[in-house]
């Protein structure tokens, strides 16, 4: 994304662009609840990489030594 800095003018550009690829099973039901709630106003990212930091915290490999 920063290399493409015409396409992701602001930070709200890059956090849709990152959800839109969040499109099936626990993350397109995860991205769901998120966009609700952010159209609701209660939950925001400022930063993408605050949304990032979140997608890692929910999806990651919590048991990186075994896997």
């Amino acid at each position: 994304m920063n290399g493409r800095k015409s396409e992701f003018s602001d930070e709200d550009a890059k956090i849709y662009w990152i959800l839109l690829y969040m499109q099936t099973g626990s993350a397109k039901t995860w991205c769901d609840y998120i966009v609700t709630l952010m159209y609701k106003s209660q939950q925001s990212f400022s930063m993408s990489d605050e949304l990032l930091k979140e997608i890692n915290q929910k999806f990651s490999d919590t048991d990186k030594r075994t896997t």
